[in-house]
């Protein structure tokens, strides 16, 4: 069972047979967000953004309440972004604060972390 059908379960927003369905099937898509809302259209993007914000410890905002600063942009060229699915959207503490479609998408945070050299 994936981790993140895993807190869907715990949460009570899948049952055990949504969750043996559904980990043939995510394993085929590169956005397992999507594929979920997709697979069980009763389970919001919103409420799965949510528990993984909760769970890996990163601010959940919604993009367009969040006032994208010029000054990060520059750190992220446009190419980059979308090869990545990534909005860079301010700088803060010597931080750059990304908004991405997948926070469990380790690999593209580290490749990201490795290529504007920051945090």
């Amino acid at each position: 069972m994936s981790l993140l059908l895993e807190m869907l379960w715990k949460r009570n927003l899948l049952s055990p047979s949504e969750v043996n369905s559904s980990a043939i099937k995510i394993n085929e898509h590169e956005n397992i967000v999507a594929a979920l809302v997709e697979k069980h259209p009763h389970v919001t993007e919103d409420e799965i953004l949510r528990i993984l914000s909760e769970e890996f410890d990163v601010p959940f905002e919604e993009l367009s309440n969040e006032m994208i600063e010029s000054s990060a942009i520059g750190y992220v060229d446009y190419d980059l972004a979308k090869k990545y699915c990534v909005c860079p959207v301010k700088m803060k503490n010597n931080e750059l604060h990304i908004a991405v479609n997948d926070i469990m998408n380790v690999q593209r945070l580290d490749m990201l972390r490795f290529i504007t050299g920051m945090k």
